[in-house]
C-alpha cells in the first residue's frame, strides 16, 4: 500500500509475504488491525497474488491428464477470484477512496519448458480471472507482467528455437527438482528471473515490474 504525503513523497507499507496464496493474504487482511489501518490511510493498494495459488496446486498431482488439469485450474481460479474480490472489498470498506493496482502472474518455467502448454494456458486463465475481477471495481487497473515468462526471448525466431531445444511437454516440470536437474549451469536462463530459486524475479525483472506498476499509478492519477 502507498500513502502520499504533503512533501510530495510516498510511504510504502510492505505487507507481502513470500509464498502466500490469495486466501492467506485475505486472512491476514481480515484479521490484522495494523494492515486495515494502513489501508484506511493509503492512496493505493498494490496486490501481487496468484502465482502461489496456481503453482502450489499444480504440484499436488502432476500425473493428471490435460483435461483433469484444466478442470482443476478452472476450479482454483474461481477460488482465487473470490479471494481477490474479498480483498478489494475489504480494502474499500476501510477506505472507499483507495485505488487498486492488481499485478498479474507469469510462467517461470517457460524458457526451459516452452512446450508444456498446460502451464501457459493455466497462467492465461489466472490472468484473465484477475483482470476480470479488477474490472469490476472503479479506480482499479490490472498490470500484465507476462513478459517475464519469456524474458529476453521475444522474437518468433527465438521462441521457435527454444521450443526446438526442449522436448519436455509433461506438466511434471512444475516440480522444482525437474527444473534444477535440467539446468546446464548455475545461471538462470531467463534474464529476468533469479539465479537463486529460478522462480522469482531478479533485479532486472523487478525493474520491469516497477515500470509497469508506475504506468498503472499514472493511469489512475495516484500522483499528480
Amino acid at each position: 500500500m502507498v500513502q502520499k504525503n504533503l512533501a510530495g513523497k510516498a510511504t510504502v507499507y510492505d505487507e507481502g509475504v513470500s509464498g502466500e496464496r490469495s486466501d492467506q493474504i485475505l486472512h491476514r487482511l481480515q484479521n490484522t488491525k495494523r494492515i486495515q489501518k494502513e489501508a484506511a490511510k493509503s492512496d493505493v493498494l498494490v496486490v501481487t497474488a496468484g502465482g502461489n495459488d496456481l503453482f502450489q496446486n499444480l504440484q499436488k498431482n502432476v500425473s493428471e491428464s490435460e483435461s483433469q488439469i484444466l478442470v482443476r485450474v478452472n476450479k482454483v481460479s474461481l477460488e482465487y477470484q473470490n479471494n481477490l474480490r474479498k480483498i478489494f472489498e475489504i480494502a474499500r470498506k476501510n477506505n472507499p477512496k483507495i485505488k487498486i493496482v492488481m499485478v498479474g502472474i507469469y510462467n517461470p518455467f517457460y524458457v526451459y519448458f516452452p512446450n508444456v502448454t498446460s502451464i501457459t494456458q493455466a497462467v492465461t486463465t489466472f490472468n484473465t480471472t484477475a483482470k476480470a475481477t479488477t474490472d469490476e471495481f472503479d479506480d482499479a487497473t490490472f498490470v500484465n507482467i507476462d513478459a517475464l515468462s519469456k524474458g529476453q526471448f521475444t522474437t518468433k525466431q527465438q521462441i521457435k528455437k527454444l521450443k526446438k531445444q526442449s522436448t519436455e511437454d509433461d506438466i511434471a516440470v512444475v516440480e522444482k527438482s525437474r527444473v534444477e536437474t535440467r539446468k546446464v549451469d548455475s545461471k538462470e536462463k531467463n534474464a529476468y528471473l533469479s539465479n537463486e530459486d529460478h522462480f522469482h524475479p531478479n533485479d532486472k525483472g523487478y525493474d520491469m515490474m516497477t515500470s509497469k506498476i508506475k504506468s498503472a499509478l499514472q493511469k489512475l492519477e495516484v500522483f499528480d
